[in-house]
């Protein structure tokens, strides 16, 4: 299993060609997420071209723009409107994407956005989870573990 979002596809498609790789849904309960992220574009004062940012960001926001920005770089799109883009490539794969991403809270975004914790627990989250995936611990102990790690972190950064 390889943990990654939609940005991978195109990678996979060109750079994995003779695997029979696809995506599948995260293992689900009562409640199922995903982590929402995006790209952004800003524009910045005393730059001399304001004008002409604020003319761009609002002409690829539109959706005819947005949408063929989207189908040629392979990326889920924000925009209302092209939540099902007819891709030349991966179109079911964007499809399970997009289903994840309507199934998600806000939580998991806020969480990500808290990065002062997530830069603090990130390498706990990623090393303690190659032990179990190696065998040398249960997931239920990797649960226990981390939560105390998160316990800890956090009642660290409110002091």
């Amino acid at each position: 299993m390889h943990f990654a979002g939609s940005w991978m596809i195109a990678n996979y498609k060109d750079l994995v060609p003779d695997f029979d790789w696809g995506v599948a849904y995260l293992p689900k309960e009562a409640r199922r997420s995903s982590v929402p992220g995006g790209k952004y574009l800003a524009a910045f004062q005393n730059t001399g071209v304001e004008k002409e940012a604020a003319a761009f960001i609002e002409w690829i926001s539109k959706a005819e723009n947005n949408a063929q920005y989207c189908r040629e770089n392979s990326y889920l799109s924000q925009v209302k409107g092209n939540e099902n883009l007819d891709y030349d490539f991966g179109k079911e794969y964007f499809d399970i994407f997009s289903r994840e991403l309507a199934a998600t809270s806000a939580q998991p975004g806020a969480e990500w956005g808290y990065q002062e914790f997530t830069g603090a627990i990130q390498n706990d989250l990623r090393d303690k989870l190659i032990d179990v995936l190696a065998g040398k611990t249960t997931a239920d102990q990797y649960v226990e573990e981390m939560d105390g790690i998160f316990t800890e972190k956090l009642t660290e950064l409110k002091q």
